[in-house]
């Protein structure tokens, strides 16, 4: 019998222990050098990672004198950063630089960048629970964030106590200075949803001009503005907000019309500024005009439905609106993007959901000019929704291509999925990506297939990568497996008729939503299957068929300990030896956002040593789908990470590389038989001392001294089954190592 394991680490081949492989480096960062070509451009900040539903804020990120763009996704809690910056030609561009990411504080649903206390630095406001949240700015250093938790909520001297500022979590807030005192006001909905309220900041009215603003505010008022709404475009005017014991919302009442975006711009240059109104349910933005100068109130006495009126602004819902100046100019220019939290209905198109209005006008008298529909995300490799990548060398010119999947697309056919497939045209060391289609093999047009997932897998034993999808059918989820037919190193050859459906136990009740993943757990020579499961556990299928016709068999659905962990849900699993020290790690990285890399345990059910959180990487936002492969050729594996927003980030393997120091020579097995039920006949080629050691190198037996050229036999009865190293050494010998599996 062949002896599986050939290679040695350095550290079992001097005798050691694996903890010395914990104090290898581990690390990984996120690389923007392999250049991705769409159409015959180049991608300026192709590896992203995907925008649906944004807020555009700008800050200081840098230590130049020019504002650079900070984008939260709402879709996915995730803040991207971007550098203002001219290229080759001296034009104006955004730069994705995602080290600053990690610097802004996590939150969800909304944010604001403004400088409330003066000190020349824009501060943080957020969501929080039924209100408001602000992070001061105390950066010292350019280029470095820092921030103080300064109020979580905020609290408004209401109308009859004291209480938390009330913002709902659909919505998004109006923060500036509206009154032009020198301190930011707040204006938002109250919680019934259908009257706007205004919280004065009375800092300055009850310190001084002069002192450092704060956060005094103060509800003026039973609501603001002169005006009530319900639902879409039915604006009432001439509501007197000033009548003592009006209609206002009570803090613990049930929100009733939730859901609006709002923001203020003096859109005509009259001097006044508008407010523009976004709805849930509506696919229009409102400007509502105002008719007072009084710097404290506002009077709105009529709207337009549309906005602008060229080009107005539509999404299928919920339409937010946003002013920075994004091209460099001076002037600020208008940005829409939808407010949703998902593709209810798949109405929506996320692949261009940032809509860009260049301000040609003035700065006091604007003119917003419509420029495209997909402000960024034209930059990156962005197919909508959820994508999944996979690497392997398709056209067989030894390099990794890439293959991306995602959730789908509207189009002529309906809501559909395709497959992206981008060639590998770089070097041995840097790759460099070119889109050849976004519908290899033509699923979009022949298949009702969504949430793809593309992996590769050797499953019939030819030597050559088989492709497997998973994804959503007319009659549920289903695994493709679709054989390639080329010998090994050649080109894939992928025949529609060729097609076979995977089908796994019944008790196993697998959703297109779950990743899966194919490697060798038992050491027999077969694929085996993992899935990550919708509950957050692992489940580990058994492949009981032939080298030719898998067959999967349930044998645990706690596989490494990961039993039932809603927070950790959906998780993408990876196989990967991340150091080069020829023992596989598995990379789990779960649907919010978080990594673990484990070193497996010998045994299925029990968790593994972990190795690192991959937390120099930050927040890398959710519905992460991982593949990995070495792309640069450094004999690591690096990754490639598929985001919820539809993007990909290009993740660079910087861990410090073991260096094997001993391969052992694939000779007569000196362990046998194997898989064994208990006991193993070793006939040493010297004589030595024989360690039996788990996957993680605990030493698990007592050290046993066996003869050379003779047999001795080991009983492996009080483990439990699994896979264990056999470690022969002996003074002046090589060290050698033989796998064995034990079986019950």
């Amino acid at each position: 019998m062949k002896n599986w394991f050939t290679t040695v680490l350095c550290l079992l081949a001097v005798g050691g222990s694996p903890t010395g492989v914990m104090a290898q480096r581990i690390s990984f960062e996120y690389d923007q050098r392999a250049s991705v070509t769409v159409s015959g451009r180049a991608l300026p900040n192709a590896w992203a990672g995907g925008l649906n539903t944004c807020q555009f804020n700008t800050i200081a990120l840098n230590a130049d004198a020019r504002p650079d763009l900070v984008v939260f996704d709402r879709t996915t809690d995730k803040i991207s950063t971007f550098l203002a910056a001219t290229d080759a030609t001296g034009a104006f561009v955004w730069q994705y630089a995602p080290q600053y990411e990690k610097q802004f504080p996590i939150f969800i649903n909304w944010m604001v960048l403004i400088d409330y206390d003066g000190d020349g630095r824009k501060d943080l406001f957020a969501s929080a629970p039924s209100g408001a949240q602000v992070w001061r700015n105390t950066s010292t250093t350019a280029g470095t964030l820092t921030w103080q938790l300064i109020a979580s909520p905020i609290y408004q001297e209401g109308l009859s106590a004291r209480t938390n500022l009330y913002v709902a979590g659909l919505d998004t807030p109006v923060i500036q200075d509206y009154d032009g005192d020198g301190d930011v006001d707040v204006i938002a909905f109250d919680v019934g949803g259908n009257l706007a309220v205004y919280y004065q900041n009375m800092s300055k009215e009850r310190t001084s001009t002069v002192a450092p603003a704060g956060l005094d505010f103060k509800r003026m008022g039973t609501c603001w503005g002169n005006f009530q709404k319900e639902f879409c475009n039915d604006f009432q005017f001439g509501i007197n907000c000033d009548a003592a014991g009006g209609r206002q919302g009570l803090p613990n009442a049930r929100p009733l019309h939730t859901g609006n975006a709002i923001s203020m711009f003096d859109t005509d240059g009259d001097g006044l500024k508008e407010l523009l109104f976004g709805y849930v349910s509506c696919p229009n933005v409102a400007v509502l005009y105002n008719r007072t100068s009084n710097s404290a109130k506002a009077d709105f006495y009529k709207f337009d439905a549309n906005f602008p009126a060229k080009n107005s602004i539509q999404f299928p819902a919920f339409a937010a609106t946003f002013f920075e100046d994004v091209d460099g100019d001076g002037r600020t220019d208008l940005l829409a993007s939808p407010s949703v939290y998902t593709n209810d209905g798949n109405v929506f198109d996320f692949r261009a959901s940032n809509l860009l209005y260049r301000n040609v006008g003035t700065a006091a008298k604007p003119d917003f000019q419509y420029v495209k529909p997909d402000f960024l995300q034209a930059d990156m490799i962005d197919l909508g929704e959820n994508a999944a990548p996979a690497l392997a060398d398709l056209d067989g010119d030894g390099d990794l291509d890439l293959l991306v999947g995602h959730s789908g697309n509207v189009g002529a056919k309906g809501f559909r999925a395709s497959l992206w497939q981008f060639e590998n045209r770089g070097t041995a060391t840097s790759p460099a990506f070119t889109l050849l289609t976004t519908d290899y093999l033509g699923l979009m047009q022949s298949d009702s297939l969504t949430n793809l997932r593309p992996t590769f897998a050797d499953l019939d034993g030819n030597g050559s990568l088989d492709l497997v999808l998973t994804g959503s059918g007319i009659t549920g989820s289903i695994i493709q497996w679709w054989p390639n037919a080329a010998v090994k190193n050649a080109a894939v050859q992928f025949n529609r008729l060729s097609v076979k459906l995977l089908t796994l136990p019944g008790s196993v009740g697998y959703s297109s939503s779950e990743a899966i993943t194919f490697t060798d757990i038992d050491a027999d020579g077969k694929l085996d299957l993992l899935v990550g499961g919708s509950a957050g556990n692992i489940t580990y299928l058994r492949n009981s068929g032939t080298l030719a016709a898998p067959a999967f068999q349930l044998q645990t659905d706690s596989y490494g300990g990961f039993g039932v962990d809603l927070l950790a849900r959906n998780p993408s699993l990876t196989m990967l030896d991340v150091n080069a020290d020829k023992q596989p790690e598995l990379l789990v990285a779960t649907r919010a956002g978080k990594f673990r890399l484990y070193r497996p345990a010998a045994q299925p059910t029990q968790r593994g040593t972990l190795l690192d959180t991959l937390g120099t990487l930050g927040y890398p936002g959710i519905g992460l789908a991982v593949a990995a492969g070495d792309l640069d050729g450094d004999g690591l594996p690096d990754l490639v990470i598929g985001t919820a927003s539809g993007g990909l980030r290009y993740v660079r393997n910087t861990s410090e590389k073991v260096t094997v120091l001993a391969v052992e020579e694939t000779e007569k097995a000196w362990a046998f038989p194997n898989p064994t039920e208990r006991y193993v006949t070793v006939r040493a080629p010297y004589a030595g001392r024989i360690d039996v050691l788990s996957l993680d190198g605990r030493r698990v037996t007592v050290p046993q001294l066996v003869g050379g050229n003779s047999d001795a036999l080991l009983d492996l009865g009080t483990l439990p089954a699994g896979v264990y190293l056999l470690r022969l050494t002996a003074e002046d010998k090589p060290t050698k190592v033989s796998r064995v599996v034990l079986v019950r």
